[in-house]
């Protein structure tokens, strides 16, 4: 005979129970139509999914600093507004909902890659008060080791309102590495939220190569364009 005791304080079990409770009280909606999400739902429900626009195969750039891009949506709505929000409105909560729900794309990742989110300037991580690369890798990475060995030493204008050559001159030299023993002979997972033109993390795989990394994978979680 199963004792209902014995059955609940079997871990597993009393997660699920307990994220039942936690789902009744405090529901988590779907970021598009606002419909209660499942537990197995992240960000947007299973309707609402089917909007968001996958990359059909990895890009590959012809640069010398990084060996491939792994860039797993297209950076348009539902999932760019969702970005947005957390970006510029400073809707922290949306960093656990995308992390669940990009997670599965990123699975194939070495665990050998330290991963190293894009950094901001201090001004402008004051001005926004986090790091939505870091805060992500974190939680999309849980499994990896997460490192900020980049600094950006350059306060440069924000990317989006200049073009391409106007995008490489912005971030020349606007990165340096801050620990250059925990660099040299690793393998880096460069982490961003949004790639558009590349010169950001061109010029942030070409600051770690230069302080001996073996290799840079970049990894981004929609690619605009």
């Amino acid at each position: 005979m199963i004792c209902l005791k014995d059955t609940l304080f079997k871990p597993r079990v009393w997660q699920i129970f307990l994220s039942k409770i936690i789902e009744f009280f405090f529901p988590r909606y779907c970021f598009s139509c606002r419909r209660v999400l499942a537990l197995n739902e992240h960000l947007f429900c299973r309707r609402c999914q089917k909007q968001v626009f996958l990359n059909e195969k990895e890009y590959l750039l012809k640069e010398e600093f990084f060996t491939r891009v792994l860039a797993p949506f297209a950076y348009e709505e539902p999932l760019s507004q969702a970005i947005k929000d957390l970006k510029y409105k400073n809707k922290i909560h949306l960093i656990r909902e995308i992390a669940k729900f990009s997670r599965p794309y990123f699975e194939e990742i070495d665990k050998s890659f330290i991963v190293c989110p894009v950094p901001l300037h201090s001004l402008r991580l004051q001005e926004r008060g986090f790091n939505q690369s870091l805060l992500l890798a974190r939680k999309v990475f849980k499994n990896h080791r997460v490192e900020e060995l980049l600094l950006r030493q350059k306060y440069t204008k924000p990317q989006v309102s200049l073009k391409g050559k106007e995008r490489r001159q912005n971030v020349k030299g606007a990165f340096r590495v801050r620990y250059p023993e925990r660099v040299r002979g690793q393998r880096v997972l460069l982490f961003d939220d949004v790639l558009t033109t590349g010169a950001t993390v061109t010029e942030c795989a070409k600051t770690l190569i230069k302080a001996g990394a073996t290799e840079v994978k970049v990894a981004v979680l929609a690619r605009a364009g």
